[in-house]
Order: C-alpha cells, then structure tokens, then sequence
C-alpha cells in the first residue's frame, strides 16, 4: 500500500511540475520561442498576402507581410514570339483545384532547404510527388487560354531516394513530362508550351519513393498582353485593302 502511495505521490509531482513548466514557458518573455511557418497567403495583383507563423511551444503568432505582386513586362516585341509578355509566379495564381494535400508548400528565408549538391534554397517552394495512382498529387489552374509558356527549374532535395518528374496537362491531354530529377540528375529545367489552355494541371510524379518533396526555387507563368505583330500586320492589310 505505501508503495503505491509512493508512486502516486511522484506521478503527480511530475504532472505538476510540467504544467508549471508549460505555464512558465507562456509567461511574456520567458519562453524560447521555436516559430514554424503555419499559414501562408499569397499576394496578388490586387492585394498583399502573407506568412504567419506560430511558436511550438507558446502559440504565439506574428505575421510577415508579402508585398503585392508585381508584374515583370518586356517592353520590347520579342522578335520570335512578336508578343508583349508579363510573367508571374506560377505559384501565386489563384487555384482552380487540388488534390486533398496541397503539392504546393512555400518555404521561409529561416527554413531553407538543402539540395543533393549541397546548396540552400531560401524563399522557395516545395512540391510534393507522389506514386499513388489512387491519390495523385496535382494542382489546377484556369488560365482561359490567355498564356503562352511555364518555364522553371526544379532540384533534388537531400535525402531523397528515387526519381522524380512533373507532368502536365490540357484538361485530360498529357501536354509535356520533365526529365526526371535523381541522384544522378539534381536540377532539371523546363519549358511547356501553354498556348490556349483553358485548365491547366501540373501532377508531382515519384519512382521509388512512397512520395517525397522536391525544390523548385522558381516557375514563371508568361501572359499575353497587348497586340502581336501578326495582328498588327494583318490590321493593317485590311486597311490597306
């Protein structure tokens, strides 16, 4: 009987003790903080988003401020395309629809993460592939057949085994599959003509692998604005004429 009143006494001696730690811990300005990256909103056109992050231990939160997109626009004609382009982040178009995981995770400057050669990549995103036919990884945009190409690279992450690829599609159409990223291959760059898609789907695809994230710093979407020198040209004839 002593024994068990023994034991007892401890286990509550312990609890306490770790709830006054918990307590003590949440007490302004006592608490170690270990932030992690909870919610992220991205910016638009229209409006700046934003990167909340929470302590492990307190929940504290504070946010960071993403300032509202700004477009790159090359003034001068491109002389193979003849078209005005505005390119984008791929990532910070709105989404059409996704799989139940988001494929697409950002990551912040403090936690970056490291490539098979052994670079850091900060500020980037993470995408997620998968092997699964029964829960593919995908995300979806509706592009209403206004843009014209996707160009990016992508990265090996360390540690990772197995293969890795993007694919994507014009609704059901399979349009354009990258190389495939290995320890043998860690940066694969690629450009998918998009010209005239309405939905575009781009799938995060594994070998070897139950499914694991890969670094894409960077994957620029292009929009046609303005007229092109065919039209233009073609106006004119008509005028002409």
């Amino acid at each position: 009987m002593r024994r068990v009143i023994v034991l007892t006494v401890a286990v509550l001696l312990v609890i306490v003790g770790m709830v006054a730690y918990q307590l003590s811990s949440r007490g302004e300005g006592t608490c170690a903080h270990d932030y992690y990256l909870a919610d992220y909103v991205p910016a638009t056109e229209e409006e700046n988003g934003y990167r909340e992050y929470t302590c492990l231990h307190c929940r504290d939160t504070y946010r960071e401020t993403v300032p509202m997109l700004q477009m790159r626009e090359d003034v001068a004609l491109d002389a193979q395309e003849g078209e005005n382009t505005r390119s984008y982040n791929l990532f910070t178009l709105p989404v059409y629809s996704m799989s139940g995981r988001n494929i697409v995770n950002p990551v912040s400057f403090e936690a970056d993460l490291l490539d098979v050669e052994g670079y850091h990549h900060k500020n980037c995103y993470q995408l997620l592939c998968s092997n699964s036919s029964s829960d593919p990884a995908y995300q979806r945009w509706e592009l209403e057949g206004e843009y014209s190409k996707v160009d990016g690279t992508i990265y090996m992450r360390e540690g990772n085994p197995g293969s890795f690829w993007l694919e994507f599609y014009d609704g059901e159409e399979l349009i354009y599959t990258t190389e495939r990223l290995s320890a043998e291959s860690t940066s694969v760059s690629f450009s998918v003509d998009v010209t005239g898609v309405n939905f575009l789907t781009m799938y995060g695809k594994s070998q070897g692998s139950m499914g694991c994230w890969i670094i894409a710093d960077q994957i620029t979407i292009t929009k046609n604005v303005g007229e092109t020198v065919e039209s233009r040209e073609g106006f004119e004839n008509q005028q002409r004429e």
